[in-house]
């Protein structure tokens, strides 16, 4: 037989064993009499392995966990809620205006900012819950065994406040915001991937109404969504179509009731409905 033992010395620290033991048999190999057994230490090997999959699993400038991991989280949370009919949050936060820190410090600052917010953003959870970085500015937060839907706005003000506070890059103070946008099983979704997506819808309602806000997922942003997907496509085939047309429209001097120049507007002549309004593309 052959296994992987952990074993702690004396002192209490922790080294891994690879055993293999072997049967040795009498003279008339009818019975085994002794077993012979070769212990290496494999401590520096299983280190490594942790090392490696640490490493799959987890963001190499946080430490948080990564999109694989993620996915994995948000399966078994939603696996645990169905079974005891609590809720489960998904909260995708994106940093407003990280973009002027890297433009202004430099990317060295940029990541020490991003280390910072992942500090900030574990101290605001609990242990059971999880704390991810999609990639660039953007993280991810899931808040597993919800007794109410309810429940999440507590988390969501701590966030906040602890983003607001500044944060120190050399010898200058940083202020970033975050919008947030949050979804919630089973309410708005069954799936990690359908959370996550109507998460981010409600991350961008944020950005189009001021940033630095949060706001829960309405099915009205999904079909505003929708209904805005259709609207380009049909744009880009106006173009084609030659559907769009121009109206001048005169600016006149009151004081002398002169045409004094005019206006080039954009109409859009939809063949199934009619006149679009230019607010709408």
């Amino acid at each position: 037989g052959q296994a992987t033992l952990r074993n702690y010395r004396k002192d209490g620290s922790l080294f891994w064993n690879e055993l293999h033991i072997a049967p040795i048999s009498d003279l008339s190999r009818q019975e085994t009499t002794h077993f012979v057994s070769v212990i290496n230490d494999v401590s520096e090997r299983m280190h490594y392995q942790q090392a490696i999959e640490h490493q799959a699993t987890h963001d190499n400038l946080t430490g948080l966990a990564n999109r694989t991991l993620l996915h994995d989280r948000i399966s078994q949370a939603i696996a645990f809620a169905r079974r005891s009919t609590r809720s489960v949050a998904v909260m995708l936060l994106d940093l407003d205006h990280f973009k002027h820190v890297n433009d202004a410090y430099g990317h060295s600052a940029g990541d020490d900012l991003l280390k910072e917010v992942a500090a900030r953003l574990r101290l605001c959870v609990r242990e059971s819950d999880t704390v991810a970085r999609l990639g660039g500015d953007e993280f991810v937060i899931v808040l597993v065994d919800l007794m109410q839907a309810e429940d999440v706005d507590g988390i969501a003000t701590k966030i906040t406040e602890a983003l607001a506070r500044p944060i120190q890059i050399g010898e200058r103070e940083a202020y970033v915001g975050a919008s947030i946008g949050i979804s919630i099983f089973p309410r708005d979704g069954e799936h990690g991937e359908i959370l996550l997506r109507n998460a981010d819808m409600a991350m961008y309602r944020v950005k189009e109404h001021g940033r630095n806000s949060v706001r829960l997922f309405s099915p009205e942003m999904a079909t505003m969504a929708i209904e805005r997907f259709d609207m380009e496509g049909a744009l880009r085939r106006a173009i084609e179509r030659k559907e769009l047309l121009l109206h001048y429209q005169p600016k006149i001097d009151l004081a002398t009731r002169r045409i004094v120049g005019a206006e080039a507007l954009v109409r859009w002549q939809h063949p199934q409905i009619g006149l679009v309004h230019p607010n709408e593309f």
